[in-house]
C-alpha cells in the first residue's frame, strides 16, 4: 500500500507565507500598472510633440541633402513631392525615397530619415552617373550641299545603358559636369549593346570621342 508523506505547517507559517504571496501578487501589480502609465504617457507625450504647431517642415532649406556629388542640393530638393508647410507627421520618408528613384531618374538609390530636434528631413542619395550624351540620328540635308541641321541632345546614359533625360539632368547640374563622349543614333537599337561596347572602349588605349550608331550594321568611332 502506498503511503502519501505531507509536510506539515504551523499555523504561523501559513500565515506568513499568505502574507508572502499577498505581498508578491502586489508588486507585479503594480509593477504592470507603473509600465501601463510609462508607456501611455510616452505614447500621449510623443503625439503631443508631433502635433505642435512648430512641429513642421516649412521650407526647402529645413531638408538637408547627403550624398550627392554632381547633382546640385536646390535640383534634388525641387525632385520632392512635398509642399510646404507639411507637418512631420504626415510626411512618409519611404514614400518620399521611393519617388527620388523613378525612372528615368539620375538618383539611383536614396533614403530619407525624419529630424525632431529641430524639425528636419535629412535625404541621402546616391547618383547614377552618365558616361555618354545621347543624340539622334542626324536628318538629311533638306537642300543637296548643304549640311544637315543640327540636333540637340535627347538624354544621357551611365555605363549600363540606363537612360536619364537631359532636360531633366540638365537642370539638376551644371554643364561643367556633363560627359564629353557622344553617341548617334536610336537609343533602342543600341540599348542592349552599349554596356558591352562602353567597357571595351574604357579598356582601349584609344579615346573615343563619338560613337556614330545610326547604322546597326556599320558602327562608326571617332577619336
Amino acid at each position: 500500500m502506498a503511503h502519501e508523506t505531507f509536510k506539515s505547517y504551523s499555523s504561523g507559517q501559513l500565515k506568513d507565507r499568505r502574507r508572502k504571496l499577498r505581498r508578491q501578487r502586489g508588486f507585479k501589480s503594480l509593477q504592470a500598472s507603473w509600465r501601463l502609465v510609462a508607456v501611455g504617457g510616452l505614447a500621449a507625450g510623443l503625439a503631443w510633440i508631433i502635433t505642435l504647431p512648430d512641429w513642421v517642415i516649412r521650407r526647402p532649406e529645413q531638408v538637408a541633402i547627403e550624398g550627392n556629388q554632381i547633382l546640385s542640393i536646390d535640383g534634388i530638393r525641387a525632385l520632392l513631392p512635398l509642399s510646404y508647410p507639411q507637418s512631420l507627421l504626415h510626411i512618409h520618408p519611404d514614400l518620399l525615397a521611393r519617388e527620388l528613384v523613378k525612372d528615368p531618374s539620375p538618383i539611383a538609390a536614396a533614403s530619407v530619415r525624419r529630424g525632431l530636434f529641430p524639425p528636419s528631413l535629412t535625404v541621402r542619395v546616391r547618383e547614377r552617373y552618365p558616361v555618354a550624351i545621347a543624340y539622334p540620328p542626324t536628318p538629311p540635308a533638306r537642300i543637296k550641299g548643304r549640311p544637315a541641321p543640327s540636333v540637340k541632345p535627347t538624354g544621357l546614359i551611365d555605363d549600363r545603358g540606363l537612360w536619364i533625360p537631359f532636360d531633366s539632368y540638365q537642370s539638376l547640374t551644371s554643364a561643367s559636369v556633363l560627359p564629353k563622349l557622344k553617341v548617334r543614333g536610336n537609343f533602342e537599337s543600341y540599348r542592349q549593346d552599349w554596356s558591352i561596347l562602353y567597357e571595351a572602349m574604357q579598356k582601349s588605349a584609344v579615346k573615343v570621342s563619338q560613337v556614330d550608331w545610326q547604322d546597326p550594321e556599320n558602327l562608326v568611332l571617332t577619336l
